[in-house]
């Protein structure tokens, strides 16, 4: 399907859609959109390699070969496999040995990986270079812009090999695929929890801290939970507001 091609006055061209409301800057946008949405092919990525499948069943024979590949380097905590033993060493550092050698030099905030660190210095600059070019979002980070352009397209190019799940993100696949293995990978080091994702943990740790990094704006509460927040907001302050509180930096080595 070819695009309706119109240029503005400023010169700006947009590829729209015949068949939809659907415009965007970017040719290659308007090509997935058309593939997603009106042809229906759910193009999918191997977690493993990220080649790209739009046949579910090529996409499961392909899962099966890196499945009997013995080359496979695997991690000995959770088992997850990599294409390369250095990714193999710095999946450990980050997740089960809680790592995090890169520091800010404006805050006391660090980082597992180092572009984490870089996306976290536009906190400090002010600079959202990677820009949406349908909408005005605007992202610090390139793989934010990515998955934030699949809203336009409805793409969910990341599928599980077990079941129907599909998901616009590669982290949203990794964290499904435990529900089916079992793991836990992510440990607390004060006790014998043991989880799925950070988020977990770092809410699990509050436990342990007593930290409580939501507080009421309108009297000395503080929660150790936004959902704890709401509720008392409800019951004491006759307020059903969605406004998102301002969150107290949480603990230095949790921070995620």
């Amino acid at each position: 399907m070819d695009p309706l091609i119109v240029t503005d006055i400023l010169g700006q061209t947009s590829y729209m859609c015949v068949q939809c409301d659907f415009a965007s800057g970017i040719k290659d946008y308007f090509d997935d959109h058309v593939k997603t949405v009106h042809m229906g092919e759910k193009e999918m990525y191997c977690t493993l390699c990220d080649k790209r499948f739009y046949d579910r069943g090529e996409y499961k024979v392909h899962m099966v070969k890196h499945a009997q590949d013995e080359s496979q380097w695997k991690c000995p905590e959770c088992d997850q496999k990599f294409t390369t033993e250095r990714s193999r060493t710095r999946h450990i550092k980050a997740v089960h040995w809680g790592q995090k050698s890169h520091a800010c030099t404006h805050c006391d905030k660090t980082f597992a990986l180092k572009h984490q660190l870089k996306s976290h210095m536009y906190s400090h600059t002010g600079g959202h270079p990677f820009q949406c070019r349908v909408c005005d979002y605007k992202t610090a980070n390139a793989a934010h812009l990515k998955k934030h352009k699949r809203k336009h397209t409805g793409e969910k190019p990341w599928a599980c090999e077990h079941c129907d799940f599909e998901t616009t993100a590669k982290s949203n696949l990794t964290v499904h695929m435990m529900t089916h293995t079992g793991e836990k990978p992510v440990k607390c080091t004060e006790c014998n929890y043991k989880t799925i994702h950070h988020s977990y943990l770092k809410r699990h740790m509050r436990k342990h801290t007593g930290e409580r990094p939501f507080p009421c704006t309108k009297c000395d509460y503080k929660a150790a939970e936004n959902a704890t927040l709401k509720k008392h907001m409800e019951n004491n302050h006759g307020s059903t507001s969605r406004e998102t509180p301002q969150v107290i930096q949480g603990i230095q080595g949790y921070i995620y």
